[in-house]
């Protein structure tokens, strides 16, 4: 009789175990990994967008604006940051994206085009909340580079409450992700040095 080479019954089970161990471990490791790639990747954005945002008003020398939109052509006070925002040139300072003709697209002196949007931000993943008690649904930048006010936004993970992201924008206009600051409970804390939570 031929010696036959291959694996035992017990020998396939034990592998299956140690398999179904390792994924049970490993998945909830994923999961939480993508739920943070998404955070990251909306902070990225709202970095990205307002970064644009002071460069177009220093280069313009004029008021520009962002604002919450549902529908990513309107702007819309009652909607959230994460249903979407626009970018726009502010011309008449109002920080309402306004349809009439209140832009000179010409430099003729003459007002003769709506105020053009610069960008247009879609709609953040389903567990993604993004808020802002200091802009609750806009923010205008002046033609230096320098917000009208300062204040925090914070990003969260519905999923994951654990892990609040805060972007902290200065007078300045400059603006930097919050970090756990100088005291020992390393909790993020937003531009007033209070902790961050998500709700």
């Amino acid at each position: 009789m031929k010696n036959q080479i291959g694996y035992s019954l017990i020998e396939l089970l034990t592998s299956i175990l140690i398999l179904g161990i390792m994924a049970s471990i490993a998945i909830p490791s994923f999961s939480s990994f993508v739920r943070r790639s998404a955070q990251s990747a909306i902070y990225n954005e709202l970095v990205g967008t307002i970064s644009l945002a002071r460069l177009e008003a220093v280069k313009r020398s004029a008021v520009v604006a962002l604002c919450t939109s549902n529908d990513q052509t309107t702007c819309d006070a009652t909607a959230a940051w994460n249903d979407g925002w626009l970018v726009f040139l502010d011309a008449d300072g109002d920080g309402s994206l306004d349809t009439g003709n209140v832009f000179d697209s010409d430099g003729d002196g003459t007002a003769d085009a709506p105020e053009p949007v610069l960008r247009r931000q879609g709609v953040a993943p389903a567990s993604i909340t993004i808020t802002s008690t200091q802009f609750p649904s806009r923010l205008s930048i002046a033609p230096r580079g320098r917000l009208q006010s300062q204040g925090s936004f914070l990003i969260c993970s519905q999923q994951n409450h654990e892990t609040a992201m805060a972007l902290n924008l200065w007078i300045t206009g400059l603006g930097r992700m919050a970090t756990d600051g100088t005291d020992a409970d390393e909790i993020v804390e937003d531009i007033s040095g209070t902790n961050v939570s998500c709700p």
